[in-house]
């Protein structure tokens, strides 16, 4: 009989208890990496010009970071012979130092302005993805596929960021890979949340988990976050 009882009620209680430790790793892991998010170091140069390139235009060229030092290298040294010959020698590097960072500067504001209009988002791109993230079954993968169609007309730059976020782990077959393809989309957003939101997705990629709570909680937080700014 006490066989049959401990049984039952290990049935009855294994699924939630295992998704009850499951939620409280994927939370762990989100306060670690917010607060690794907080406390991280700055890019690379070359590493930060290649993401912002990539982000602004939607995906990678190869090349695109020596091409964009040629380019910045070319309008100083054009501004600085024009300025030189044609004003004064005194203001030639000044003229130089601004248009060569012209480039840098056009591409900074255009990714802080994706950034913005995707903050915007979060509350619409979370829910919808964790709303098929619960009916595909926690499959992260195609949650994020079918999010893709089914993500309303109102959170268009977030739909163009798991774009190239499909595209990016479809392509690589390696943990390093996809930690990199998920880095990308965190960067193209930058908030604080998607870095929640690219913990979550990591999580359920690599290591199988179930984070369904963690999002859960993380859709609360970004409507609080939505409401007290209002």
């Amino acid at each position: 009989f006490y066989f049959l009882l401990m049984l039952g009620l290990n049935a009855l209680f294994s699924d939630s208890f295992v998704t009850s430790i499951e939620a409280r790793k994927a939370k762990a892991a989100n306060e670690k990496m917010l607060k690794e998010g907080k406390e991280r170091k700055q890019l690379p140069i070359s590493e930060y010009i290649e993401r912002m390139i990539s982000t602004v235009n939607g995906k990678a060229e190869k090349g695109s970071v020596m091409k964009f030092y040629e380019l910045s290298i070319f309008l100083a040294m054009m501004a600085f012979i024009l300025t030189y010959f044609l004003m004064t020698a005194k203001i030639a590097p000044l003229a130089a130092a601004v248009s060569g960072f012209m480039p840098f500067l056009y591409y900074r504001t255009k990714l802080q302005g994706i950034r913005n209009e995707t903050s915007r988002e979060g509350e619409i791109l979370t829910s919808e993805l964790l709303s098929n993230y619960k009916i595909y079954h926690t499959s992260m993968r195609t949650a994020i596929e079918n999010t893709i169609e089914t993500i309303s007309s109102e959170a268009p730059h977030s739909k163009k960021l798991l774009i190239r976020l499909q595209y990016d782990i479809n392509a690589v077959a390696s943990k390093e890979g996809l930690k990199e393809a998920i880095d990308r989309f965190k960067f193209g957003i930058g908030t604080n949340w998607s870095i929640m939101l690219a913990t979550n997705i990591e999580l359920s990629l690599l290591e199988g988990l179930d984070v369904t709570s963690s999002m859960e909680d993380l859709i609360q937080q970004i409507a609080r976050a939505r409401k007290a700014m209002e």
